[in-house]
C-alpha cells in the first residue's frame, strides 16, 4: 500500500505509550496504511485513566483522514469502535474501511473457509449471516472482482441527487465572511461618525467585499451528492461531484435500513492573532448502511450537517423501497 492517511490522536500520548484522557489533539501526520495498522495495534492496548464522577476524560481516540473522508475510532475495553456507528471493528477491518480495500482479516478468514462457496447461506465470510431482502435472484457481490471494475454511476442507474456542502470548512466560510463583514461595517460607521468620511468609505468597501465573498463562498462551497444502486454489481454507491472516487458497499440486496451518526473531534485553529491557537470542536455526520446480519457500516463519513445527513438517509430509504 503506497497511499497515505493522516492520523490525529486524542486522549493518547504522542509516543502511544499511555492514555492521557486529554482532549488536546496530537497530530501524527501522514503515514502508510501499514503505519496506521501499527498505531491501532498500540492504541487498542490502552485504557482511559480513572477519574471522579464529574471528570471529563477523553477515551483513547483516533481521527483518520483519507481521500477527502474522515473516520473516527475510539478504544473501549481493548476493543476498537467506529465512533459514528458504534460498530466493533478489528484492526485489519478498520484499515480496510479507511482505504476501501479488503481487510487482511477477511483474506485470512477466506483461507479458513476457502471451501465455502460464494452463495447465500454459506459460511463464506463475505456472505455469512446475510439474506437477500430484495432482488433475491442476484448473487453475492464478488468484492475482489468488483474492486477492479467501475461501479456504474451513470444516468440509467437508479439514484437521487441533492446539494450538499463540500466540507465543514466550506460550510463555515460564508458564515465567517458574514460575521467579518458585519464587524467591519460597524467599524466603518464608527469611523464615518467621527468625521472621517474618506477612511470610513474605504473601510465600508472592505465590508462590502466581505459580503460579496460570502456569496462567492456560499456558491463555490456546494456540490452535488448522488447516491444510487448498481444492481449489476449488487452494490450501493455514493459520490459527490467534488470527490475523486466513488464510495460503495456490496451486497446491496441485503440492506435493511439507512441511518445517520455524529462524531465530534477537536482540532487546533491557528488564528495568527493575539489569541494564538484556539481549540474548536467540530461535528461530522455519517450516512450508515444496515444489513440483516447486524452490521452497520458508513457509506459516507463526512457530511457537514445533520440536516444534510437526515435528508440523504430519507432519500436513500425511499430509493431503496422503490427497488423492491
Amino acid at each position: 500500500m503506497n497511499e497515505k492517511v493522516n492520523v490525529t490522536l486524542q486522549g493518547i500520548s504522542e509516543d502511544l505509550s499511555k492514555a492521557t484522557g486529554a482532549y488536546d489533539p496530537v497530530e501524527l501526520g501522514e503515514m502508510t496504511p501499514d503505519g496506521l495498522m501499527g498505531v491501532l495495534q498500540k492504541a487498542v492496548k490502552l485504557q482511559a485513566p480513572q477519574g471522579g464522577p464529574d471528570a471529563d476524560i477523553c477515551a483513547p481516540s483516533l481521527v483518520v483522514d483519507h481521500a477527502g473522508q474522515t473516520y473516527s475510532f475510539s478504544v473501549e475495553n481493548g476493543q476498537l469502535m467506529d465512533s459514528g456507528s458504534g460498530a466493533k471493528l478489528g484492526i485489519f477491518d478498520a484499515v480496510a474501511l479507511v482505504t476501501k480495500q479488503r481487510g487482511r482479516s477477511e483474506v485470512r478468514a477466506e483461507k479458513d473457509n476457502e471451501t465455502a462457496p460464494m452463495e447465500w447461506g454459506s459460511d463464506n465470510p463475505d456472505v455469512k449471516g446475510l439474506t437477500p431482502v430484495r432482488k433475491k435472484d442476484l448473487p453475492p457481490t464478488d468484492r475482489q472482482e468488483t474492486e477492479s471494475a467501475a461501479i456504474d454511476t451513470g444516468a440509467r442507474a437508479p439514484q437521487f441527487s441533492m446539494t450538499v456542502w463540500k466540507s465543514v470548512n466550506a460550510k463555515g466560510l460564508p458564515v465567517g465572511m458574514l460575521v467579518t463583514g458585519i464587524f467591519i461595517g460597524l467599524l466603518a460607521l464608527t469611523v464615518i461618525g467621527t468625521g472621517n468620511p474618506g477612511p470610513g468609505i474605504v473601510v465600508a468597501a472592505v465590508a462590502g467585499l466581505c459580503f460579496w465573498l460570502r456569496g462567492v463562498f456560499a456558491r463555490s462551497g456546494r456540490t452535488e451528492l448522488r447516491l444510487g444502486f448498481d444492481w449489476k454489481s449488487n452494490a450501493v454507491w455514493a459520490k459527490r461531484d467534488s470527490d475523486k472516487t466513488v464510495s460503495w458497499l456490496g451486497n446491496a440486496n441485503c440492506i435493511t435500513d439507512f441511518s445517520i451518526g455524529e462524531y465530534r473531534y477537536q482540532k487546533t485553529v491557528r488564528t495568527g492573532g493575539p489569541m494564538g491557537n484556539v481549540k474548536a470542536t467540530e461535528s461530522l455526520w455519517q450516512l450508515n448502511v444496515h444489513k440483516n446480519n447486524g452490521s452497520c457500516v458508513p457509506l459516507l463519513s463526512n457530511l457537514a450537517s445533520k440536516a444534510e445527513a437526515s435528508e440523504a438517509a430519507a432519500k436513500a430509504k425511499a430509493l431503496m423501497a422503490s427497488q423492491d
